[in-house]
């Protein structure tokens, strides 16, 4: 599961490397904040959209398909554990006990914890993606910001 920088022409590519981490971390915060299953499914569905436009979506689902296994997992634990106090409750997962109860709200919530953490890693694969590694660093760092300084500089004629 290699995520290495994809050569491209899209909007996404031509973005410059400061705005899409920006678009990461808002990614992340709504991701956080958001506790409703059907906005964080649209947010998924939004940045899912996005990526099909500036790679492969062969490529990009044979990567995330490796991930659903452990989002999957993530979301059973929701589901098992997630019991407030006035639950609507389904059923029992070990019948005859009363034992592991499933209720609605640990439905939701697990929903809603998969889509959560598929929107951040899918975040965060589009910008690796669409992102040259050094243009990355440069961002990240002090002189990333020399850099882009010196170009503007030396583009106005000023040195």
């Amino acid at each position: 599961m290699a995520i290495e920088y994809q050569k491209g022409n899209s909007v996404l590519h031509r973005l410059d490397a400061r705005t899409k981490l920006f678009m990461f971390i808002a990614v992340t915060v709504a991701a956080i904040v958001i506790a409703d299953p059907i906005l964080l499914c649209l947010l998924f569905f939004s940045v899912y959209f996005l990526g099909t436009r500036a790679i492969d979506r062969n490529m990009l689902n044979k990567n995330l398909r490796v991930l659903v296994v452990i989002f999957l997992t993530f979301s059973m634990f929701q589901i098992i554990f997630f019991t407030p106090k006035d639950a609507h409750f389904l059923f029992y997962l070990i019948p005859g006990t009363r034992l592991v109860p499933v209720t609605i709200e640990g439905i939701v919530r697990g929903v809603a914890v998969f889509f959560r953490f598929f929107s951040v890693v899918l975040a965060v694969h589009l910008m690796l993606y669409t992102t040259p590694p050094v243009e990355l660093a440069l961002t990240v760092t002090e002189r990333g910001r020399d850099r882009k300084s010196t170009r503007l500089n030396s583009s106005h004629g000023k040195l």
